[in-house]
């Protein structure tokens, strides 16, 4: 019992066979190495034997039994530093179980004893504010989220050296609530500080580095100064590549944004060779339906739009489609991302409508059209009139008769009375039937149907709230508002991609 081995050298017994040789060393009561580490964890785990037990059951995410036992320590306990503990440690549960509001309440519980028997600028309070932040960041209430986060950098301002690491975590914990506001020239000035902290006391290629560069540069990106975010980028690239391997996943993360920073500046080939060097590198690294392998056909897909090679968009795009098809449920935002994307270079602005010499009518890309026929992608679109067919963009096209979402006619709908309600929302809907990305959203009411905000999959009407054309149970339609990032609120719950938080 309690023996403890070094682990030293590991050789594969043999190359075709999966299992490994693993040279163990006996450690001595006297290893002071071990010692110091294990001092270490205990601080790190609490002080009694059952404190150890739950901060234990935390770290392997064994959230309900952890639940149970500091319920158990709560009751038990009349020390009230002890009861903040315990309340604090209940809040970690909640907040990891998605369940946010009682997270606030433990919080603010164990925050209300740390007030009593603190001194105002003490560090458990410091870190009480922080959590409370942490949580309402997550619920989107972002005024809320800085409010705490702000209580917390006072104290660490106050109380802690000028370069210490947790004051530049609480700088950035600032800017990311501005960032989530849209607020970037204050998110930049949150994240600059923090990289100064970071500068002076990390090594120079540091991952931590690399992330506060990254996160600089974004802010950059986000005000339009391109050349800056390139330079962060870059910088941040450069500390990835000396610290990991060739085909590690965040250096296609770094080429993306490089890639981005180009393209934004109209440099469409160096933005498309990086984006070709992320996808190269998801594709070794990273399962085949990976999201993050859609992400990189995805902007290989914008490039090329970009430099007017749109059947090559085309392609890049459908490959887009196909993994997220694969990888992500039905109403996923980057699904309704891919259709859109898919909809508009097949039908939305590209200024191609002209005929050759054989009366062929190419009306977008995508449909096309001669004296008897229309076609999607090279296949004939069932009882579509070509005299009187028309593109309305976004893949939607409708004749006198019918109305068609990709090539395919949508059962119901009146084509008289057809109208996209917003841009890229997927969205669309007639006298009598709302629809999303071709399909009756059902018991929904056109008349009273809106987009509550572009971008964020919500909408409503009288009676009922829908996200991404699916019904949100339990959301009342009156004070139903997006809050975007995926959550929304009405009077009396808040929302997180359509599903209640309880």
């Amino acid at each position: 019992m309690h023996t403890v081995f070094r682990i030293g050298e590991i050789i594969q017994i043999d190359k075709n066979n999966p299992l490994y040789q693993v040279e163990l060393k006996l450690t001595s009561d006297d290893d002071e190495q071990l010692r110091t580490l294990t001092k270490h964890i205990q601080e790190q785990a609490g002080g009694t034997g059952w404190e150890r037990i739950g901060s234990l059951l935390l770290k392997i995410n064994q959230l309900d039994k952890a639940e149970e036992l500091y319920e158990l320590l709560l009751e038990q306990t009349s020390d009230e530093s002890k009861k903040a503990l315990y309340y604090t440690q209940l809040g970690y549960v909640k907040d990891d179980q998605g369940d946010y509001k009682k997270a606030i309440w433990y919080y603010e519980r164990g925050l209300e004893i740390r007030q009593k028997i603190l001194p105002a600028n003490h560090r458990a309070l410091a870190i009480s504010y922080n959590n409370i932040g942490l949580v309402y960041n997550n619920m989107g209430e972002y005024l809320k989220a800085l409010s705490f986060y702000e209580k917390t950098c006072e104290i660490f301002e106050k109380t802690l050296p000028a370069n210490d690491p947790d004051l530049a975590t609480s700088y950035s914990n600032i800017a990311g609530v501005y960032d989530n506001m849209s607020e970037y020239s204050k998110a930049l000035s949150s994240y600059t500080k923090a990289l100064k902290i970071c500068e002076t006391t990390l090594p120079a290629n540091h991952p931590d580095l690399a992330t506060l560069y990254n996160n600089v540069g974004g802010m950059h990106q986000n005000m339009e100064e391109y050349s800056k975010a390139l330079s962060f980028f870059e910088k941040a690239l450069e500390i990835r590549q000396k610290t990991l391997t060739a085909n590690h996943p965040s250096l296609a993360i770094s080429y993306n944004n490089i890639g981005l920073a180009y393209k934004s500046m109209g440099e469409y080939p160096e933005a498309f060779s990086l984006y070709e060097k992320a996808r190269e590198i998801c594709q070794k690294a990273l399962p085949e339906n990976h999201p993050s392998l859609a992400i990189s056909y995805y902007n290989i897909g914008e490039t090329y739009d970009d430099m007017g090679e749109y059947l090559k968009a085309l392609s890049s795009h459908k490959k887009a489609l196909e993994i997220r098809e694969q990888a992500l449920p039905a109403n996923h935002p980057d699904l309704a991302t891919s259709y859109n994307k898919i909809g508009l270079v097949n039908g939305g602005t590209i200024p191609l409508h002209r005929k050759d010499f054989y009366g062929f009518d190419r009306i977008r890309i995508g449909y096309m059209k001669d004296q008897w026929n229309v076609f999607f992608n090279n296949r004939k679109v069932v009882d579509a009139s070509a005299r009187s067919f028309q593109d309305l963009g976004f893949g939607y096209g409708k004749d006198n008769w019918n109305v068609f979402y990709l090539g395919n006619k949508i059962p119901d709908a009146t084509s008289r009375s057809f109208e996209v309600l917003q841009p890229y929302t997927g969205y669309t809907k007639d006298t009598w039937n709302v629809y999303y990305l071709g399909k009756k959203v059902p018991d929904a009411t056109p008349r009273s149907f809106e987009v509550l905000q572009p971008y964020t999959g919500y909408a409503k009407d009288t009676w009922n709230v829908y996200y991404f054309g699916k019904k949100v149970p339990d959301a009342t339609s009156r004070s139903f508002q997006s809050m975007g990032k995926g959550y929304g609120k009405d009077a009396w719950s808040i929302f997180f991609k359509g599903k209640k938080l309880q």
